[in-house]
């Protein structure tokens, strides 16, 4: 299976089809879909931002029910924590989160989880329409907020968030 993606001496990005109807309702992804994204992973050799795209979220914000992650999430987050993932970016829910794969309590690994808002469709669920600005090096990576405002017409920063790679994880940078 062909996974789309972006590769440059920062990041590699690759996309996988979760949905599995024509209604984006219960996505799920395979195994074969894993072992691919982990294959291109391989090749690449250590050093690049490892980020896998998706539409269902690989975790949730609290008060969603797990039936809203993404089918076999387990299966893939065990085969994802082996090949060094860093950054899953997913949408679904429209709402903007982030946060990390600690639900998976895979010692040694804990990869970053950010949800897009909705950007531009009507299909809001109880904020404005955000977007998110990931800004990726090898050793940082800042998630900024941008949220439209009415008064002004426009998408605004509402809210940076930056981490630091440690060893085998990333941590919130403080502000000071």
């Amino acid at each position: 299976m062909w996974a789309p993606g972006y590769v440059d001496g920062e990041m590699a990005v690759l996309g996988v089809n979760t949905t599995r109807s024509l209604v984006a309702r219960g996505g799920r992804i395979n195994i074969a879909q894993v072992l691919n994204i982990c294959r291109h992973f391989s090749l690449l050799g250590r050093g690049r931002i490892r980020i896998v795209v998706t539409h269902h979220p690989f975790d949730l914000p609290e008060g969603y029910s797990h039936i809203h992650l993404v089918g076999r999430a387990r299966m893939a987050m065990e085969h994802f924590a082996r090949c060094g993932v860093d950054l899953f970016l997913s949408g679904h829910l429209h709402i903007t989160r982030t946060g990390n794969t600690a639900r998976y309590m895979i010692p040694g690994f804990s990869a970053l989880v950010i949800q897009a808002g909705t950007g531009i469709s009507t299909r809001i669920r109880g904020e404005l329409n955000s977007f998110n600005l990931v800004r990726v090096t090898h050793s940082e990576i800042s998630v900024e907020a941008h949220t439209w405002q009415i008064d002004s017409g426009s998408f605004l920063p509402v809210r940076t968030t930056r981490f630091s790679r440690t060893e085998r994880q990333w941590e919130p940078i403080e502000d000071q």
